[in-house]
């Protein structure tokens, strides 16, 4: 049978093994404090209730892995392709890079970005370009200059995720709007949430065609809408009946039983 200081420390090990679910940089941040205060816990709980306690501490403490773990990897990848979208089109728009776009203006990587992508994405011969672990990328910064003692570069890979998550989203909206009867210039105004819609700009994200080409004015960036809902449906009653008022009113349409998605969304993928 195993001693109270064997359970605590075969916890304390198990729970460390569990923190590499998270992203790397999320256990960077507060693996530690997490594990601290498992153990913590977990101590307490023994003492109060012995193995028993200690059992009930874990089967909250899975349920609990079972929701964050992916929720911060989400958070992680939301971030990550709003900063890659960013990059992408800061160094693309407004240049020879996209030939297709008319009244370019001049930008500092105009002359190293010039004629690189189609508007299929495909990525062409340059100086810049090279052969990476994802395959074809560009150098968008030497490690010279990067600050951070490496290049600086994006894939030909990271330009498809990029047309992937353009042409689900621009599809989408026609859809949707179709199904209503309506034009995008219809549209008076688009809540854009979630970590990605915090950090991308919209600029960038009308022009490259990923949301419709409508005055920024019509944008409004809210954040983490999820999160403020619930916590505004907790404490007050009225936006409570607000939100099953919106429920109920709400209309759901399942694209993959659309005829059109597919071919809208192969249209959206474009760069335009």
């Amino acid at each position: 049978m195993s001693t109270p200081h064997q359970a605590l420390t075969a916890s304390g090990r198990l729970y460390r093994l569990l923190l590499a679910g998270y992203p790397p940089a999320f256990r960077r941040r507060y693996g530690q404090e997490m594990a601290q205060v498992f153990h913590d816990c977990a101590r307490d709980a023994h003492q109060q209730r012995g193995l028993t306690g200690l059992i009930e501490l874990w089967i909250r403490t899975l349920g609990d892995l079972v929701t964050t773990v992916p929720r911060e990897h989400l958070a992680e990848l939301d971030t990550k392709a709003s900063g890659l979208w960013n990059a992408t089109q800061q160094k693309i728009e407004r240049s020879a890079i996209m030939p297709w776009n008319s009244g370019a203006e001049n930008h500092p990587f105009t002359e190293r970005l010039a004629e690189v992508l189609d508007r299929r994405g495909k990525m062409s011969a340059h100086p810049r370009t090279r052969q990476g672990e994802k395959g074809l990328e560009f150098v968008l910064v030497d490690a010279t200059e990067s600050g951070v003692s490496e290049d600086i570069t994006i894939s030909r890979a990271d330009v498809s995720e990029i047309q992937l998550a353009k042409g689900a989203m621009r599809a989408g909206v026609r859809i949707l709007l179709q199904e209503a009867g309506l034009t995008e210039a219809d549209v008076e105004g688009v809540v854009v949430a979630g970590a990605f819609g915090t950090y991308i700009d919209l600029r960038s994200a009308v022009m490259i065609g990923m949301l419709p080409p409508l005055p920024l004015d019509r944008f409004q960036q809210v954040g983490n809408a999820a999160g403020m809902g619930a916590r505004l449906a907790l404490v007050s009653t009225a936006q409570r009946a607000k939100a099953v008022e919106i429920a109920d009113c709400a209309e759901y349409i399942e694209l993959t039983n659309s005829d059109e998605f597919a071919t809208e969304f192969a249209r959206a993928m474009y760069l335009e």
